[in-house]
């Protein structure tokens, strides 16, 4: 999240994040079919939406491991924007 949030803003994101993250937990246990069980990050596109990439709780788990949280997002974060906006200079680099 920008620094430059206000602490209070980012305590009822951060709360809302955690009831949405309890909903899909819900549904997804009620759900048919597919993953029973999966885990999610919530990243933010360039134009100020938000989604939630799934992913299986090992995955989430092992990442977890080695990063913090606010590390996840941040790249989460960069990976859409640069996925959105590409910057084919740098690219060429490699």
């Amino acid at each position: 999240m920008p620094e430059d949030l206000a602490d209070d803003l980012v305590e009822s994101l951060e709360a809302h994040y955690d009831q949405l993250q309890e909903v899909q937990s819900e549904l997804l246990s009620r759900s048919e079919g597919g993953f029973k069980r999966l885990a999610g990050f919530q990243l933010v596109l360039p134009d100020g939406q938000t989604c939630m990439v799934p992913l299986q709780p090992d995955v989430a788990n092992r990442l977890l491991s080695c990063f913090s949280f606010e590390e996840i997002q941040a790249l989460f974060d960069t990976v859409a924007r640069s996925a959105l906006n590409p910057r084919t200079d740098l690219c060429a680099k490699f």
